[in-house]
């Protein structure tokens, strides 16, 4: 069965949205913000400690196992799998911290990701808004001749020196 048109971009804004809704509600006293050239400013060692070094977090999901019997993609199946899959390793990390040092000051960064240049047809937009960024990126994978969605972050869990 053939793919039925799939908006790369579309789908990685509608994904950027229940991302954050999965943060936020996960972790409900966390600050999120992106880096950006004004926040690293900021990012200093006099205000914020980052506890840990950046960590990216890439899944690849390919369309075949998201597709709905006339062929189009199952947006919300593949949002609900992609957001919970992302969002996992950050509550993760901010569960342990809490569990260990508190949850005082915690924020989570999201690093600034710079615009990509796909090779090979690919169709990559990155989405964000005033407290999130992630990737999206729709491939062909010639190894398995199948349609691919990718998705990733870069993030890094942070305290404000002000709440220590």
């Amino acid at each position: 069965m053939a793919i039925q048109p799939f908006s790369n971009t579309g789908f990685t804004k509608y994904l950027l949205g229940k991302y954050t809704e999965m943060l936020r509600a996960g972790l409900p006293r966390v600050k999120f913000i992106v880096e950006s050239d004004v926040i690293k400013d900021v990012i200093r060692p006099d205000h914020v400690d980052l506890l840990s070094p950046y960590e990216q977090t890439s899944l690849s999901f390919t369309l075949d196992h998201y597709l709905r019997q006339n062929g189009a993609v199952d947006t919300d199946r593949l949002g609900e799998a992609a957001s919970t899959a992302l969002s996992r390793p950050v509550v993760a990390a901010v569960q342990q911290v809490q569990s260990n040092e508190g949850g005082s000051g915690l924020c989570v960064i999201h690093k600034f990701i710079p615009r990509p240049t796909p090779a090979g047809g690919a169709e990559a937009y990155v989405a964000h808004n005033d407290s999130v960024e992630l990737l999206g990126q729709l491939r062909f994978d010639s190894s398995c001749l199948k349609h691919v969605f990718e998705a990733r972050t870069t993030w890094v869990l942070a305290r404000s020196t002000s709440a220590a």
